[in-house]
């Protein structure tokens, strides 16, 4: 089983990382060729597709690997459902979004952009990284999305070589996310159909539509909540200063981004042994989670300290002189990092458990503080105070979670017992 978990981990970390990295140095291009102002455009882009699949999951993801992961003849939800409900949630949160647009983005180039963004949102469903994560195909998913990576990489470095090229980078995003979609639906099992289990418009589907909401809904709004912390700043930064300052916000926050690696390889791996593990050997759950808990503090340390001692010159190094007031903004988002690393382990040990409700009412509770640190600390220190709110929400949202995982589990993760 050791052996069996470390190879797990290496893949995935080879393939999150990897395909990370290769995303990374397809922004650092756009930065550096686009500047500040028009990859500030780029990013608001790309910020309102995230927020418009956000009805596409509603905790859906997780749902799927836990039933992907189950044998065929337990499976309560088969492929063809889970997908066909995100589909149709996904076209919804499309509609909605370039509503929004319309309405609200006043710059017509801005506003362009975004609609254009907005094309990859089916594709992007249509990849189905739950399908192949449940199944723990983890070769299969490094290669979906080494596909979309490379192919976006590849399109920037040839497409994309000044402002004027602004219009292209949704299409070439759209075009790669395309291509893993395509590749995904090649490569599922033969016995799993991608369509429903009965027609979309039978009672008997919308059945089994509420019916799964019920169950991914804590989950999903949940995630949602927390996601706002990520989200919400390059819309903030845009209303009270400009589009140059969203580009180095997102200058730093890429950086950061790229340092999540180690959250997701975590994530991967940790959500279906622990549910696993819940399942079958409940009595080795707690050691199991001091273990892990320990690992994970001292890993959020060491990702903490070294970013801040790194920032400067990894900025002037990839960015130049130009994104200098990116360096304070990166260092102190390094902190964001690291609670997101115990975030995430506080979180899917209460999904795992199936104390979904329990994480929504965390997120419930520090999701409104993080909404008004955001709004307060930009307005009056700019994107240092963006910085400093997502760390400090981040941090807050941790003890929140241990609060709740204390209260369900009862299990002390400091006991050396």
């Amino acid at each position: 089983m050791g052996r069996k978990l470390t190879r797990e981990g290496a893949l995935v970390l080879l393939s999150d990382g990897g395909t990370r990295l290769l995303t990374f140095i397809a922004n650092v291009h756009l930065a550096n060729v686009l500047g500040p102002e028009s990859y500030g455009i780029a990013f608001l882009g790309l910020t309102v597709l995230s927020y418009a699949m956000w009805p596409a999951d509603l905790g859906l993801y997780a749902l799927g690997v836990r039933e992907m992961a189950k044998p065929a003849e337990k499976q309560e939800l088969k492929a063809g459902d889970i997908l066909s409900l995100q589909t149709v949630l996904g076209l919804g949160g499309m509609i909605v979004a370039g509503v929004c647009v319309q309405g609200f983005v006043q710059d017509p180039t801005t506003r362009h952009i975004s609609f254009l963004f907005l094309l990859a949102l089916i594709p992007s469903l249509w990849q189905m990284n739950w399908y192949y994560h449940g199944h723990r195909y983890y070769g299969r998913l490094a290669f979906l999305r080494y596909l979309f990576s490379g192919s976006y990489l590849f399109g920037v470095w040839l497409l994309i070589h000044s402002s004027d090229d602004l219009q292209h980078v949704p299409l070439i995003y759209t075009v790669g996310i395309l291509c893993a979609a395509i590749a995904a639906v090649v490569m599922k099992r033969k016995e799993d159909s991608l369509l429903p289990s009965a027609s979309i418009f039978s009672r008997r589907e919308w059945k089994s539509w509420r019916e799964t909401l019920r169950k991914s809904t804590p989950i999903g709004f949940g995630s949602i909540l927390a996601q706002v912390v990520q989200m919400l700043p390059p819309i903030v930064i845009a209303a009270l200063y400009d589009e140059a300052e969203v580009g180095l916000f997102g200058a730093a926050f890429r950086l950061t981004l790229a340092l999540m690696v180690i959250d997701r390889t975590f994530f991967t791996l940790f959500l279906p042994r622990i549910s696993t593990v819940n399942a079958s050997n409940p009595e080795r759950l707690p050691e199991i989670l001091r273990r892990t808990f320990r690992t994970l503090i001292l890993a959020s340390l060491v990702v903490g300290g070294v970013m801040i001692l790194v920032a400067d010159p990894v900025i002037i190094f990839l960015y130049g002189s130009e994104y200098a007031d990116a360096i304070i903004p990166l260092a102190i988002m390094s902190w964001f990092v690291s609670a997101t690393i115990l975030t995430t382990f506080f979180s899917y040990t209460l999904v795992a458990a199936k104390y979904e409700k329990a994480y929504f009412q965390a997120s419930l509770v520090s999701t409104p503080i993080a909404i008004g640190l955001i709004l307060l600390l930009t307005w009056q220190f700019g994107i240092i105070g963006t910085a400093t709110s997502i760390a400090v929400a981040e941090g807050i949202m941790v003890f929140v979670m241990y609060l709740k995982f204390r209260q369900h589990l009862k299990i002390r993760l400091f006991s050396v017992r």
